[in-house]
Formats: structure tokens, C-alpha cells, sequence
């Protein structure tokens, strides 16, 4: 499995070293797992701000079997989306949004009115009210617990592209 964790001198990052991708996936659907039932059993909404591409799929497929053969709850999570073309309706098949329903949110028993994707399709002039918005939803949210991010091949992290 897993190495013991190891910090990054001068940080209080800790770090792991896998031997295969299924390990990864593994701990860091557990990761999940285990933020969702701890905010669970306090009564709270664990947020969780989810990537597409991928990167996640392994983990999204490890947290719909989590679900389906443990009753994993994520009936009070919060989900924010990462990312989503600009321009792009949720409908498109190339659209964040519609992805990550099908990956995850379709299988799994999050609250409709807990999803907060973000919407491709706002008008130009709109874009700074619609992100300020989309911002004092996390806020209200109570934060992130929890961001997966993914690692493009192009070295791109969370979307966030080289060059």
C-alpha cells in the first residue's frame, strides 16, 4: 500500500508514496469516505470541491462502491464543482458539469439542492456578480473540508493549464 506518511522540510504537508494507482485511489476515496462520516456523525455537511477529468475517475468509482456496499451517506454533503468551460452548456457532452453526474452524482445520494456546478453559459458581463455569488456559497457552506484536484499530463493542476 502506502509508505508512512513524510513531511516536506520546512512544511506541515505530509506526503505518501504509492506503489500502484489503485492504492492512491483507494486512500484518497478513503479520505472522503472518512471527512463525509466524521461531519456526518456531528451533524454537519462535509463540502467537498470535486475535479473532472481523469485523474478522479478511480476515486469516483471507489466512492459509488463505497456507497452502494458500505451505505456510505452523502446525503449531507456538500458538492462544489472545480471547473467548467466557458461557453459550454451543463448539457454538452463535453461539459464538467455533466460529467461529474455521470462519474459520481448520479450514483450517489447527494441532495440536488446541496450540488453547486458551475454554469458555463453566463453572460460576459455577468461573470464577476455570477463568481462573487458562486464564492458566498462556499462561504455559507461553512468552506472546503476537502479539494481533489487532478494532475494533467501537461502538467495542468486543477485545470489551471501551462503556458
Amino acid at each position: 500500500m502506502s509508505q508512512p506518511a513524510s513531511m516536506i522540510p520546512g512544511t506541515n504537508i505530509p506526503c505518501y508514496v504509492f506503489e500502484t494507482t489503485g492504492d492512491v485511489t483507494t486512500h484518497v476515496a478513503q479520505m472522503i469516505a472518512n471527512t463525509t462520516r466524521e461531519r456526518n456523525s456531528f451533524g454537519q455537511k462535509a463540502v467537498l470541491r470535486l475535479a473532472t477529468g481523469s485523474t478522479p475517475v478511480g476515486v469516483y468509482r471507489e466512492l459509488i462502491r463505497l456507497h452502494q456496499e458500505d451505505g456510505l451517506d452523502f446525503s449531507q454533503c456538500v458538492i462544489i464543482g472545480l471547473d467548467e468551460y466557458y461557453g459550454l452548456g451543463n448539457d454538452k457532452i463535453q461539459s464538467h458539469s455533466r460529467w461529474i453526474r455521470q462519474q459520481l452524482l448520479d450514483h450517489v445520494n447527494v441532495a440536488e439542492q446541496h450540488i453547486h456546478l458551475l454554469d458555463g453559459t453566463v453572460p460576459i458581463d455577468e461573470i464577476e456578480s455570477y463568481c462573487l455569488r458562486y464564492d458566498e456559497k462556499i462561504r455559507k457552506s461553512g468552506g472546503i473540508d476537502l479539494l481533489l484536484l487532478g494532475i494533467g499530463g501537461n502538467g495542468s493542476i486543477g485545470f489551471n493549464e501551462p503556458f
